[in-house]
């Protein structure tokens, strides 16, 4: 989906589901993020494979999240509640769930709140939170 055809998130109501998304747990897409934040590594589970860093993990499924809508520029992610329930092995897929739980409009910003689960495809549940956006809003005229 191109950026032009993709909804602003500041119009999208409160209930609003996203697409559900495919999270690519990747070799390549867990040691990009790795190589971002430069410091650690994957970690290797008792039976030898890698597991994807909780941290990574979180900022895969936010980032596939973030990514099926328009952000104005100047967008922040303010806060986040976030339960990984388990370790993700890299290579994994998960399908990433997420509505827009709550959205206040004041003075200029818009916050919004991300209600979000990932789930493998046995349905079982590796990931939920919230995260929740300040969203500036467009001022009309000069």
């Amino acid at each position: 989906m191109s950026s032009q055809t993709l909804p602003a998130i500041t119009g999208l109501p409160v209930g609003w589901a996203f697409p559900v998304m495919d999270v690519d747990l990747s070799a390549e897409a867990v040691h990009r993020y790795i190589e971002a934040v430069g410091r650690g590594s994957a970690v290797r589970d008792p039976e030898g494979g890698e597991v994807v860093p909780p941290a990574g993990l979180v900022a895969l499924c936010l980032g596939a999240c973030l990514r099926a809508v328009k952000l104005p520029e100047g967008t922040l992610h303010i806060s986040q509640d976030i339960e990984v329930l388990g370790p993700v092995r890299v290579g994994e897929r998960l399908a990433l769930r997420a509505t827009i739980e709550e959205r206040n409009d004041r003075a200029g910003v818009t916050l919004v709140s991300v209600d979000f689960s990932a789930r493998d495809e046995r349905g079982r549940e590796w990931l939920r939170g919230k995260a929740t956006l300040l969203v500036p809003l467009r001022k009309e005229g000069p």
